[in-house]
């Protein structure tokens, strides 16, 4: 996603003026700086919008090394904003640890504090920044918190669908406790059930029916209202799982929902044969 003008500005601040320590007398000089000032501005914001904040923490190394220019007040608004940017991308619990957040919430808060403590935050403009700063990493822990929990939670789930593995005395306490984990974990965030919540309760009960082709016995030990509850509940989620979904491409859901079908007839025959 491209940065917005307003926010390159915010971020930039005074962009021609000269960092603390690297005053000169010589307008000539003073002007060759302000001009490479504005050649990083131009290289740092295009690489994050081409390839993202990773190559624009890299490009701003790159050219303070490259000038050798004391690192001050802009640099470090600059690595601030791109250290959020690239924060915010994280979705996943594979591009959290890739990440490290932890450590990189850390080297935040750290720059942030320098960021207090320099001469050039008494500014209204650069007072504003350090505010923003401070919200949107506000924004990110929460983020990264509700991700790293749903992470959490998800894998344990996926260990308890898993059919050739019995972790709670039988595969129906372990998709009950899968069940219980999944709505403890919307219940405690105070979400909507969403297709998020019905894509996954589909996912688990078509582990359970097909662990249940595998361990008959515990089949045949199911009550009848039992069964079929599990029958009508599966369909049912397996329906609002297609209908809740917002992507374009519903072909795995679709299918999902035709499997169960056909699981539920294979499970209705080979109950009434016990």
């Amino acid at each position: 996603m491209a940065m917005s003008d307003e926010l390159k500005s915010n971020a930039l601040l005074n962009s021609q003026v000269v960092e603390q320590g690297q005053d000169c007398e010589d307008t000539e000089i003073d002007g060759l700086y302000a001009a490479a000032v504005a050649i990083l501005q131009q290289k740092t914001f295009d690489a994050l919008d081409r390839e993202g904040a990773n190559a624009a923490l890299s490009t701003l190394e790159d050219f303070y090394s490259q000038y050798e220019i004391v690192k001050g007040f802009q640099y470090n608004a600059l690595k601030v904003s791109f250290l959020i940017k690239l924060l915010s991308s994280a979705n996943e619990v594979e591009q959290i640890n890739a990440i490290d957040s932890d450590s990189m919430i850390e080297e935040i808060e750290s720059i942030i504090s320098v960021l207090e403590n320099d001469e050039n935050a008494d500014s209204d403009a650069a007072s504003s920044l350090i505010s923003d700063f401070k919200d949107d990493l506000k924004q990110m822990k929460l983020k990264l918190e509700f991700v790293k929990d749903f992470n959490h939670v998800n894998e344990q789930i996926q260990e308890l669908r898993d059919p050739k593995k019995i972790m709670m005395g039988s595969k129906v306490e372990d998709t009950e406790k899968a069940f219980s984990l999944w709505d403890e974990f919307y219940e405690c965030n105070e979400l909507e059930r969403n297709d998020d919540y019905y894509q996954l309760v589909t996912q688990i009960y078509n582990s359970l029916f097909y662990a249940l082709t595998i361990h008959q016995n515990e089949l045949k030990k199911l009550p009848v209202t039992q069964f079929s509850h599990y029958c009508f509940d599966a369909k049912e989620c397996a329906i609002k799982a297609v209908k809740l979904c917002e992507d374009e491409d519903k072909s795995e859901w679709l299918a999902l929902q035709e499997r169960i079908g056909e699981q539920v007839e294979e499970l209705k025959k080979l109950y009434k044969a016990k």
